[in-house]
């Protein structure tokens, strides 16, 4: 009677020693902590959906290249969606888009600073020599 009571015992401190092992594990496990951005629509954002896959990889080129603020990519990122959507209905080597995107960069401007500012017109300079280069290809 003695031996089935201690086995008793023995088997219960054991189940609630186990117990307390995988509370304690689940407990200080490391926890994925997953970040939500809610984002308007019509409000910018880095994942508006607006945006032609074109344009958004120029918009994500120069937040890259001139290291843009959230501040300004909300404020600039209706100016390319908007420059997008006018260049894709212009001939794909024409001046007009290259007139597109200086009119582009003249709105962007109050918007950055000084470095900023020489980035973006060494960008726009690489665009349109690259743009003539093209336009000269036989």
């Amino acid at each position: 009677m003695k031996t089935v009571l201690l086995v008793l015992k023995i088997g219960s401190l054991m189940a609630i020693i186990f117990a307390c092992g995988i509370w304690v594990g689940r407990m200080t496990a490391p926890v994925k902590v997953v970040e939500t951005v809610v984002v308007k629509e019509g409000s910018g954002g880095s994942k508006s959906p607006r945006m032609a896959p074109q344009a958004r990889h120029v918009f994500e080129q120069y937040v890259r290249a001139l290291e843009l603020t959230m501040e300004q990519q909300l404020i600039l990122e209706p100016l390319f969606v908007e420059t997008g959507r006018r260049v894709a209905q212009l001939p794909r080597l024409s001046d007009a888009r290259g007139e597109e995107y200086e009119k582009l960069h003249e709105r962007m401007n109050p918007h950055l600073t000084p470095s900023q500012r020489k980035i973006a017109d060494q960008i726009l300079v690489l665009g349109q020599t690259r743009l003539k280069q093209r336009q000269n290809r036989p």
